[in-house]
C-alpha cells in the first residue's frame, strides 16, 4: 500500500506509464478522467485536461450533491461491491456525482456527470464472512437510502479496499441545463419577476453556449389586440425600458410584427446589416444586440399569446443551428406563460369577486337604491350599520338547458384510449430496449403495464386515471430521464416518447383534448346564440338572465313586476318570453345538430325546459354573492331545477331528456295546455315534427307529481 503520496511525485514518469492500464494515453489529452483511491473524489492523478481546468483561478467547482448524501452514494456503492464479490449477487448502482464547473470571468457552467469505474478494486475480507439471507438483501436493496442498516449487515471493519478508482467526467452541460430549466419554469410566478427571468437566463446561456446571451419574454395577444393587463405584470421584454407595447401602431413593419404575422420563429443573424430597420430595430442596436431570435408563444387555438426573444451583441450567435434547440425549450415557456396568465386572471377575478359584485343591468338599479340607502344611514346613526336586504318578490322563473347526452361516458372512453395509449408506448420501450437496461426496477414497471392494460381492456373506473397519472408522472417518466442519464445510446429514443406526451399535462392527452375540443365548441355555440338571443328579448321585456357552465349549459330567466324600475309587468310578457325560450331551444337543437359533423368526438345535446307557474321570491345572499330563491315554500323550485335532467319516465328505466328533442317538465294542468297551444304553432312553423309524447315522471326525491311533454325538432329545417 502506498501511504505517502510524495512517491508518487518522485516516480511521476513511472506512475503515468503504469497507470497506461487504466488511463489510456489516446484518452489522456482530450477527456477528463481522474485516478484516485476507493472512497475519495480526489484524484491523485487527472489528465491533462482536466488539470487544466482545475488550475485555472477563475473556475470554480462544486459536487450537486450534499456532503453527507454524496458520503452515502460511496458507503452504499461500497457495500453494493462487497455483496457482488463475496455474496454471489449482481446488483448494478448508479448514481451519478453531477459537477458544476462555473467560469468566473463568462459566468458560464458546465455540468459533468462522474462515470466511477471499480475495476481496478480489490477487496480483501478480513473475518468470517457474515451470514446474509437473500431476504434480508432484498430488503437492503428496498432501501437504498438507509446507511445506517447497510453498515449493520456489511460491517466496514471486516472489510479492506485495495487499488485504484477511475472516475471520467462526462459533459452533460446540456442535459443537466435542460433539466433544471424544467424545474425552474415549473415554479409558482416562474416568469413573473426580474429575479427569476435572470435565472432563466442562465440556464438559457448554458444551454446555447452563449456566455453574453439576453432573454426576454414579455405576454402579447395576437390578433386580438386588447388593452389587457397580462403585459403588465409579464413584460420583460428586451425593450421594456424603451417600449410599452411592441406592436404598437407606430412599429409597424417591425420584426416582431414580422415574427407575429407569421406565427413562426424569426432569425436576424446581424441586425446591423438587416434590410429595413424600425424604431424597434434602432432600440435594439443601441441596447448592443447584433442578433437576435424572436419566438412567438402560440395557446391551442394558434393565437400568439406572448413573445420570447434572445439577443447576443455578437452577430451570428443565433442562427439556424442553435434554433433547433427550441423543440425543447419552447413547449416550456409557451406552458409558463399560459399559467401565469391564468394566475393573474385568477387573482383579479378573485379580487372583482371579493369586492364588487358582477351585476346584470335589470337588477343594478336596486343595488344602487340600497348602496344609497345605506349611505344615508350610516352618515346619519355613525357606527355600525347593516345594508337592506336586496329581495325580488313575486317573480317567475323560466329555466333551461342544453346538456350533453352521455359526456361521461365519453370522456372516460377518452381517458382509456389516451392512457392505454400512454402505456402501450412505454411497453414498446422498454420491450425493445429490455437487454441495454439493467434495473431491477424494469421488471417490475413491465409487470405493472401489463397488469394496467389488461384492466383497462375490461373498462375505467373513475380512481383509474388518478392513479395511472400518478404512477406515470411519479415512477415512469423519473424513471426514464434517469436512463436517459445511465444509458446516453436511448437518449434520442426516450426524447422521442417524451414528445408525444401533452406538455400541459405530462401524458398522452389527445383523445381528452379532442373530447375538451368538442365540448367547448358546443358549449361556445350554445352560450353565443343564448347572449345573441337574450339581448332581443331584454327589448320585449327587462328581465334577469344569468347562465352557468356545465357539461352542457344552464340558464336562469327572472321576470316580474318587482325587478322593474319603471313600467309594467303584465302576464302575457312571461308567455311571451315561454313562447321565445321554447323556440330558442328548437333552434339551438337544429344549431347543434349541424354543428355536429365538425366536431373532433362526435357528441349531441338534449334539450329541457322546467316550467314554474307559482311566482317565487329571490333574495342576494350577501356571503355568497349570488341570489338565490327565499323562503321554503321556494326551496322545492331549486331542488327540482337540481334533480330534473335525471328525471325518469314512470314504469320505464328511459330518461326524460334525448337527444334531438326538447322535453317539457311542468307540475300544474294548466301548463299543459299553453305548452300544446306553443307546440302546435311550432308545428305549423316547421320547427317540430311528430306527436307530441305526454309523459308522467318518477317520483325523486323530495319531488312529486311531475309530469312532462318531449317534442322531436325538425333538425333538417
Amino acid at each position: 500500500p502506498i501511504n505517502d503520496y510524495s512517491l508518487l511525485e518522485k516516480h511521476r514518469d513511472f506512475v503515468e506509464l503504469i497507470l497506461s492500464g487504466v488511463l489510456p494515453l489516446a484518452y489522456r489529452q482530450n477527456q477528463m478522467m481522474q485516478v484516485g483511491k476507493p472512497f475519495s473524489l480526489i484524484g491523485f492523478y487527472q489528465t491533462p485536461k482536466l488539470r487544466k481546468a482545475l488550475d485555472e483561478e477563475s473556475i470554480s467547482v462544486r459536487i450537486n450533491s450534499d456532503p453527507g448524501f454524496a458520503r452515502n452514494i460511496l458507503v452504499i456503492r461500497s457495500c453494493v461491491l462487497v455483496l457482488n464479490t463475496f455474496y454471489g449477487q449482481n446488483i448494478h448502482i448508479e448514481r451519478p456525482f453531477i459537477f458544476s464547473l462555473k467560469s468566473e470571468e463568462s459566468g458560464l457552467e458546465q455540468h459533468f456527470k462522474g462515470v466511477v469505474n471499480n475495476e481496478f478494486v480489490e477487496i480483501k475480507k478480513l473475518r468470517p464472512l457474515k451470514a446474509i439471507s437473500q431476504e434480508t438483501i432484498n430488503l437492503l436493496i428496498s432501501r437504498p437510502n438507509d446507511v445506517d442498516l447497510w453498515l449493520q449487515h456489511v460491517p466496514p471493519t471486516h472489510f479492506e479496499f485495495h487499488g485504484l478508482v477511475r472516475i471520467n467526467l462526462i459533459d452533460v452541460t446540456e442535459v443537466e441545463s435542460l433539466s433544471r430549466l424544467r424545474h425552474r419554469m415549473l415554479e409558482k410566478n416562474a416568469v413573473m419577476t426580474d429575479k427569476n427571468i435572470l435565472k432563466i437566463q442562465h440556464h438559457l446561456r448554458a444551454i446555447f453556449d452563449i456566455p453574453q446571451l439576453q432573454l426576454g419574454l414579455t405576454a402579447i395577444d395576437f390578433p386580438i389586440r386588447s388593452n389587457i393587463m397580462h403585459r403588465y405584470k409579464i413584460k420583460h421584454s428586451l425593450l421594456a425600458d424603451k417600449v410599452d407595447d411592441l406592436l404598437g401602431a407606430s412599429f409597424s413593419g417591425s420584426i416582431y410584427e414580422q415574427a407575429c404575422q407569421r406565427k413562426k420563429v424569426l432569425i436576424i443573424e446581424d441586425l446591423q446589416k438587416s434590410a429595413q430597420h424600425t424604431a424597434l430595430e434602432v432600440f435594439l442596436l443601441h441596447k448592443g444586440i447584433r442578433s437576435i431570435m424572436l419566438v412567438p408563444l402560440l395557446d391551442k387555438y394558434d393565437d400568439i399569446i406572448g413573445m420570447l426573444e434572445m439577443g447576443s451583441p455578437n452577430p451570428y450567435d443565433l442562427n439556424s443551428f442553435r434554433a433547433l434547440k427550441l423543440e425543447e425549450i419552447q413547449p416550456l415557456f409557451r406552458l409558463a406563460m399560459k399559467r401565469s396568465r391564468e394566475e393573474i386572471d385568477s387573482a383579479i377575478e378573485n379580487i372583482i369577486r371579493e369586492k364588487y359584485t358582477a351585476l346584470h343591468p335589470s337588477v343594478e338599479w336596486k343595488f344602487v337604491e340600497k348602496a344609497f340607502n345605506y349611505l344615508e344611514k350610516r352618515e346619519r346613526e355613525g357606527g355600525k350599520v347593516s345594508p337592506e336586504p336586496i329581495v325580488f318578490e313575486d317573480v317567475y322563473p323560466l329555466f333551461g338547458q342544453a346538456d350533453i347526452v352521455g359526456s361521461t361516458r365519453v370522456r372516460n372512453t377518452a381517458t382509456q384510449k389516451d392512457l392505454a395509449a400512454n402505456l402501450e408506448l412505454i411497453q414498446g420501450l422498454f420491450d425493445q430496449h429490455y437487454d441495454k437496461i439493467k434495473f431491477p426496477l424494469l421488471d417490475q414497471y413491465r409487470m405493472r403495464l401489463t397488469t394496467e392494460l389488461a384492466s383497462f381492456r375490461k373498462g375505467i373506473s373513475p380512481n383509474d386515471e388518478f392513479r395511472v397519472t400518478a404512477f406515470l408522472n411519479k415512477d415512469i417518466h423519473p424513471f426514464l430521464r434517469q436512463l436517459q442519464k445511465d444509458h446516453p445510446e436511448l437518449l434520442d429514443i426516450i426524447h422521442h416518447y417524451f414528445e408525444k406526451l401533452d406538455p400541459q399535462a405530462g401524458v398522452v392527452y389527445k383523445a381528452r383534448r379532442a373530447y375538451e375540443f368538442s365540448v367547448d365548441m358546443i358549449n361556445e355555440l350554445i352560450s353565443d346564440y343564448l347572449e345573441e338571443q337574450e339581448k332581443v328579448t331584454q327589448g320585449m321585456i327587462p328581465h334577469y338572465f344569468e347562465k352557468y357552465r356545465t357539461d352542457g349549459i344552464q340558464y336562469d330567466i327572472l321576470v316580474g313586476q318587482s325587478l322593474l324600475q319603471q313600467g309594467q309587468f303584465d302576464y302575457s310578457h312571461l308567455r311571451n318570453l315561454r313562447l321565445w325560450q321554447l323556440i330558442t331551444m328548437c333552434k339551438l337543437t337544429q344549431k347543434l345538430h349541424r354543428l355536429c359533423p365538425e366536431l373532433p368526438v362526435q357528441m349531441t345535446t338534449a334539450q329541457l325546459i322546467l316550467v314554474q307557474s307559482t311566482p317565487l321570491t329571490i333574495r342576494f345572499r350577501m356571503d355568497e354573492k349570488q341570489f338565490d330563491v327565499d323562503g321554503a315554500l321556494n326551496i322545492r323550485y331549486a331542488i327540482m331545477k337540481k334533480r330534473i335532467d335525471k328525471a325518469i319516465i314512470k314504469g320505464t328505466d328511459e330518461r326524460l331528456t334525448k337527444a334531438g328533442k326538447v322535453a317539457i317538465a311542468y307540475a300544474q294542468e294548466s301548463d299543459r295546455g299553453e305548452y300544446f297551444d306553443y307546440i302546435d304553432f311550432l308545428r305549423q312553423k316547421g320547427l317540430v315534427t311528430g306527436e307530441v309524447e305526454d309523459l308522467t315522471l318518477s317520483d325523486m326525491q323530495g319531488i312529486h307529481g311531475m309530469k312532462a311533454l318531449r317534442v322531436k325538432v325538425c333538425v333538417e329545417a
